[in-house]
């Protein structure tokens, strides 16, 4: 843990609040596979846009070809780009031509409706490859070009004789019913708004906290037009008191994306970003219902083989049983792979006995390319129940619950030659982030965060985590993305 190495940056919003970046903070020890050293990661070979000039206009096709090789078949591709709007034009490669070692793949898009494709630069913003073993390899990420085949700009492109990019939508008016926010179960609950918007509005996005912490959100993508403005409703009726406990459900986040590709957000974690949201307007109380329910612990988890060696063609499965005042909705598990991939899972039927829920996945290991030779290594294991609450018994890094004893459900492919004991942690060397200062008064902004992480055996990547000085209150952001070097000497960026 690298918990000595931290620095500071300063948001000023209506008062001044202090917060820590931990770099870091998770940061595996090394792991190396023996087994695994000789699948190295995709290359890519080449990537090429038509047309080749980047010049289009609409009822024109853009399309990209891409080859790569690679020693085990190519999953996906995704790509992306940014728009003149600041929104994302994004898909995907799911069908590939083999030859050889090599894999092929194209995309394409007609320009035909303006509203989509306002004029001018359309800049790549992302591309990354996934393969069946389940590493993603990135050739491109935000404001870097990650691979000397992807010369600057050689897949940008611009779109003319379109429409002007459009101002972002505002938010006209959004009504909550009940108007006093006052519900009991078999309530109808319903969310109705009214945007303008110069371009089609496609979907949008609402969340509340919910008594438990956790989240109940829905979205809504069929839209009455009236002149600029779109309007919608979303409802539900409250017929379940385990999915509805008694408590305040407090508006999260309330979003909107544009046929551009823009996401415009009014509503956010912790703030208010429109004025027609006043504070509490969205917010609701449900009464006669249960009280909320303490979280679900987990009674067991087993791996089977029990003694997690395997081979081709057999079987891995893994049975858990919860206990929970209220019914599961899904589990879901996932494991570091010999390649640093994920292969990941969900169980979402259950077996009920008293206030006990059982289940259990499985997977026949008969594709060498999917489970090459090594070890697995837990990764992740949450449980999400009816209220909208997901518990974590176990994350990147450490175990947080006892009945997961180290490596219980860790497991070994094939003939796995054991590597050097490693019990030096990795190093963090370096440590910056940008910008320095930011001012969130006029809505959210990023922090964009650089670490060079070292490693005799090789590091997994780090985790970013925001700490708050003045309380225990902590965010996750997730694994940081190495943008070059190796994951003995790597350089990794996240964004805050």
């Amino acid at each position: 843990m690298v918990s000595d190495l931290v620095s500071k940056v300063r948001i000023r919003e209506r008062f001044v609040v202090a917060i820590t970046l931990f770099a870091a903070i998770m940061l595996p020890l090394g792991a190396s596979n023996v087994a695994a050293e000789g699948l190295p990661a995709p290359s890519l070979v080449e990537a090429v846009l038509s047309p080749t000039d980047g010049q289009l206009e609409l009822d024109e096709t853009l399309s990209v070809s891409v080859t790569f090789q690679s020693d085990v078949p190519i999953s996906s591709m995704y790509i992306s780009w940014t728009t003149p709007t600041g929104g994302r034009h994004s898909g995907g490669i799911y069908s590939w031509t083999k030859s050889g070692d090599h894999y092929s793949g194209s995309i394409k898009w007609t320009l035909s409706e303006p509203d989509s494709w306002p004029s001018g630069q359309y800049s790549l913003e992302a591309l990354s490859v996934t393969d069946t073993t389940g590493r993603t390899t990135y050739f491109a990420g935000p404001g870097q070009i990650h691979d000397p085949r992807l010369a600057p700009d050689s897949l940008d492109f611009t779109v003319t004789n379109s429409i002007a990019p459009p101002a972002p939508p505002s938010l006209v008016e959004a009504v909550l019913s009940p108007t006093d926010g006052q519900l009991e179960l078999d309530e109808t609950l319903s969310a109705s708004v009214t945007f303008q918007s110069d371009v089609p509005i496609s979907s949008m996005y609402i969340s509340w906290t919910t008594p438990t912490g956790g989240r109940h959100s829905g979205g809504i993508y069929s839209w009455t037009k009236s002149g600029d403005h779109y309007s919608g409703s979303i409802k539900w009726t409250l017929s379940e008191p385990d999915s509805w406990p008694s408590g305040q459900y407090s508006l999260e986040a309330l979003s909107v994306t544009d046929t551009t590709g823009r996401t415009t957000y009014f509503a956010g974690p912790g703030q208010i970003h429109d004025p027609r949201l006043a504070p509490d307007s969205l917010d609701f109380t449900v009464t006669n219902s249960i009280a909320p329910p303490a979280p679900p612990s987990l009674v067991e988890a087993v791996l089977s083989p029990t003694d997690g060696q395997l081979e081709l063609d057999e079987t891995l499965s893994v049975s858990v049983t919860f206990q929970s005042d209220v019914p599961i909705s899904s589990m879901y598990i996932s494991w570091t792979t010999p390649t640093g991939g994920r292969h990941s899972g969900g169980i979402y039927s259950w077996t009920k006995s008293g206030d006990h829920y059982s289940g259990s996945i499985k997977w026949t290991l008969s594709e060498p390319d999917s489970w090459p030779s090594g070890q697995y290594s837990l990764e992740a294991l949450s449980v999400t129940d009816t209220t909208g609450r997901t518990t974590y018994f176990a994350g990147p890094g450490q175990i947080h619950d006892p009945r997961l004893a180290p490596d219980s459900l860790d497991f070994t492919v094939g003939t796995f030659v054991s590597p050097p004991t490693d019990t030096a942690a990795p190093v963090l060397q370096e440590f910056d982030y940008t910008p320095t200062a930011i001012d969130v008064a006029d809505g959210p902004q990023e922090v964009v965060v650089t670490a060079r992480v070292t490693d005799a055996t090789g590091a997994a990547a780090p985790t970013l985590i925001l700490s708050s000085d003045d309380t225990t209150q902590t965010l996750g952001f997730g694994e940081m993305t190495r943008i070059s070097g190796t994951a003995q000497d790597g350089i990794y960026q996240g964004t805050v």
